[in-house]
């Protein structure tokens, strides 16, 4: 939402890489005004690695640029390098990996001018201190530890492909699960209490507890 405010208005265009995204890019267009549109763009938003996919995609070449790397701890590719180099800005969360989601808190990475920018434009109170806490003990905790989660991505990724489906390669803490059936998939799951994500003609399933991934696979056989 920062970064939408800081580069476009009414009358500007906010362009979106690889389609369907995360939803925000679109609300924080619509928040400020601006059209989604590939002509000529005030900002070009980028997920990566990707959701829902969870592909590590392609960085656009336009400028200014928001690379969302809320994933980049189980993908470990960063668009850091870029960095001075050009109006490029990394995001984060403490959301996934860091597991504290209900914190809503977040950071993001850019040169000290364009950080400055951003800082300026800031809304009031947007940080409470509890959450500021959390983000700092996280940190001062070292980086997660999230190979637990990558290996029971692959085993539930092997799972899947026992049953005949066919989930994406993922470099995320989900897998993407074409199906042309998933939107019944999906309600049938949730009538047996297990949520998964739909998305246009697919299933996103985040990884969890082995015996919590097994039970989904039990489920899926069944159907």
């Amino acid at each position: 939402m920062l970064c939408a405010r800081t580069y476009a208005g009414p009358g500007d265009r906010i362009a979106i890489a690889h389609e369907p995204s995360y939803p925000l890019y679109r609300v924080a267009a619509w928040v400020t005004g601006a059209d989604v549109g590939d002509e000529s763009p005030a900002l070009t938003f980028v997920c990566r690695p990707h959701n829902p996919t969870g592909a590590m995609v392609d960085l656009p070449a336009a400028r200014p640029l928001v690379v969302d790397e809320a994933y980049f701890e189980y993908g470990g590719e960063t668009a850091l390098p870029l960095l001075g180099a050009g109006d490029v800005v990394v995001v984060r969360t403490f959301s996934k990996a860091f597991g504290l989601a209900s914190a809503r808190i977040g950071y993001a990475l850019a040169d000290v001018e364009l950080a400055a920018e951003l800082s300026a434009r800031q809304p009031p109170e947007s940080v409470s201190t509890l959450a500021a806490a959390l983000a700092l003990a996280g940190l001062e905790a070292g980086p997660p530890d999230v190979s637990a989660t990558i290996a029971e991505r692959e085993r539930l990724a092997d799972g899947l492909r026992s049953l005949g489906l066919a989930p994406l390669p993922s470099s995320t803490n989900f897998l993407l699960v074409p199906h042309e059936r998933a939107e019944e998939l999906y309600a049938c799951l949730l009538a047996r209490g297990l949520a998964v994500r739909p998305s246009p003609g697919a299933l996103r399933i985040t990884v969890h507890r082995p015996e919590a991934d097994d039970r989904l696979l039990e489920a899926l056989a069944a159907l």
